[in-house]
C-alpha cells in the first residue's frame, strides 16, 4: 500500500499496561543491530509525532543529507 521507495514509515499508538510490558520485555532482549538504531526516549506529553520524526531522520541520515539555514536579520 505504500508506494516504493520509502526510507520511513511513523506507526503511532496509545499505550496500554499490556503494550509497555511488551515494550520492556522486547528492551531486555538483546538485538543485533541495536547500534545501528537511533532511538531517543519521550519524556515530554503529547510529542509522539516529533519524536518519530526525529526518529525517523536519525535513522536515515545515509540516506538524506540533512542542511541547517540559520537566518540572521
Amino acid at each position: 500500500m505504500v508506494p516504493s521507495p520509502v526510507l520511513s514509515v511513523l506507526f503511532l499508538y496509545p499505550l496500554t499496561s499490556k503494550t509497555e510490558e511488551e515494550r520492556l520485555q522486547q528492551e531486555n532482549e538483546k538485538r543485533e543491530n541495536s547500534n545501528k538504531v537511533y532511538f531517543m526516549k519521550q519524556t515530554v506529553d503529547n510529542a509522539c509525532g516529533t519524536i518519530g520524526l526525529l526518529h525517523a531522520l536519525g535513522n536515515i541520515t545515509s540516506e538524506i543529507m540533512l542542511a541547517w539555514c540559520i537566518s540572521r536579520e
